[in-house]
């Protein structure tokens, strides 16, 4: 969010806080901290001359989980922003009444927008009653259905759309009106009678655990050939007609499929686990799409072409985020941990398993395919992996070129550079205690450390571990 506001409020030529903010850390390949983010921004704003307007459309649809404490950082900045900016910056929320939410912004102007769509309801259920055919439903079934859709003036655009669909696929009259007599009285009386639908196949069950599980825990949009390929059926538009549109929504344009409504996902990941297949975990879901893509790149054991990337369609998902679903899986130790765990290592030691997938990530550009394993793993923050490659003898002082943007800028890089640079203190912890570095190098990884904010403790923490381990050597020392 602070990333997508800088960028929205920067100017051409570049503002000076944005150009020093590359200096500082995209030409070092690293990525600047919170902190530093909210800092370039409150600059932005202070210079500023006009007024702001920051629109925030479903605020409570932000990550609040475990793992994920999104909300909590983003709702004291906004609060922040308008108090110190009130003169200049205007914020607009659309929000359903989570109590955070409403904790942080008591003091804004609220107005319930619940309270005027009555209207704009009526006028949706009726052009969408209007447009079904006479024959199936004439006159009167027509004013009956109208009757029992707004008769309850609490009813909400999503449960009437759903009613809707219920009632568009009815084949003849007695259909639509024993559809009427059996009508959920709220939405998750709909989703479970979707649930229901969907047990009647047995086999769809798992199909569909799979698919849904792909949608709440993916990092970005899935195609529909992707999520296809994930739960393995050969037809795509079989993950539509198992998942019905009531649970799944596709656009046709791009061939992105995703969840409906996010009051789908709260039912599958919401709601309190009574060990039903559609409840789903955070954790076993992150864990389920690591191990599903580990696996996949670790399947390939020969060097892999542009083309035969092309031709599976999860191969590219699975190279650029499996780090993501790992690092959310990895909360608590478990069996399935050290499962998973074991496949990451079994990527970085196995030599074309990891060129495959440096390959993929990096655009198929094979010369930037050489940065070390012990490399990687430490930018990425993997310690154990970090501990298992040191065991084999990898050396954390091997330099390499890395790509630091599409622009084919490269630096030099090592494994203390890359855990300094990303914020991963405990890597570089260990690694220091395992080689001695030069005074250039030490000023670097200083420097790196201090753009992440890093507090004075683990500044402090840094120099007694070169001190006590006698890791600084001069220049001139061999």
């Amino acid at each position: 969010m602070l990333r997508t506001i800088i960028r929205q409020l920067h100017s051409t030529p570049l503002d000076e806080p944005i150009r020093n903010l590359w200096s500082d850390y995209g030409t070092k390949g690293s990525n600047p901290s919170n902190t530093r983010l909210q800092e370039t921004l409150e600059i932005l704003l202070a210079a500023n001359k006009g007024r702001i307007f920051l629109i925030l459309d479903a605020l409570d649809e932000c990550p609040e989980a475990v793992n994920r404490k999104e909300r909590s950082l983003l709702l004291p900045l906004l609060t922040g922003l308008q108090k110190k900016y009130s003169d200049k910056i205007h914020i607009f929320v659309t929000s359903r009444p989570e109590p955070d939410i409403v904790d942080h912004l008591v003091e804004c102007t609220a107005l319930d927008i619940e309270e005027n769509q009555g209207s704009d309801i009526s006028a949706f259920v009726k052009d969408r009653v209007e447009a079904l055919d006479d024959r199936r439903a004439p006159k009167e079934v027509k004013a009956q259905i109208i009757q029992e859709l707004l008769q309850d003036e609490k009813r909400r655009f999503r449960w009437a759309d759903l009613q809707l669909k219920r009632l568009e696929e009815c084949r003849n009259k007695s259909q639509i009106i024993e559809a009427l007599r059996t009508m959920p009285q709220t939405l998750h009386d709909i989703y479970l009678s979707v649930i229901e639908r969907v047990n009647m196949k047995p086999s769809d069950v798992i199909y569909a655990k799979t698919i849904l599980t792909w949608l709440c825990f993916s990092v970005r949009p899935l195609t529909l050939t992707e999520v296809a390929a994930a739960a393995g059926l050969e037809v795509p538009e079989d993950v539509i007609k198992i998942c019905t549109t009531s649970f799944v929504t596709f656009r046709r344009s791009d061939n992105e499929i995703r969840l409906a409504h996010f009051s789908v996902k709260e039912l599958l990941v919401g709601s309190a686990n009574t060990g039903q297949w559609y409840q789903l975990s955070t954790l076993h879901g992150h864990a389920m799409l690591a191990e599903h893509s580990l696996r996949l790149l670790l399947q390939k054991t020969r060097r892999l072409s542009i083309q035969e990337v092309k031709q599976e369609a999860l191969l590219n998902y699975a190279a650029c985020n499996w780090h993501e679903h790992f690092k959310a899986s990895a909360v608590t130790p478990s069996p399935a941990l050290e499962n998973l765990q074991e496949k990451v290592d079994m990527l970085f030691r196995q030599s074309t398993a990891y060129r495959n997938w440096r390959y993929i990530t990096t655009f198929f550009t094979e010369g930037d395919v050489q940065p070390t394993p012990i490399g990687i793993a430490s930018g990425l923050g993997l310690i154990q992996t970090v501990i298992g490659l040191l065991e084999e003898g990898a050396d954390p002082l091997e330099c390499f070129a890395y790509r630091i943007d599409w622009d084919f800028i490269q630096v030099v890089e090592n494994a203390l550079l890359m855990a300094s640079k990303n914020g991963h203190l405990d890597i570089l912890d260990l690694l220091l205690h395992k080689v001695c570095v030069s005074i250039d190098l030490a000023e670097g990884i200083v420097k790196s450390v201090r753009c992440h904010a890093s507090e004075s403790k683990k500044l402090e923490d840094l120099f007694d571990t070169f001190t006590a381990s006698g890791a600084i050597f001069t220049r001139t020392e061999k």
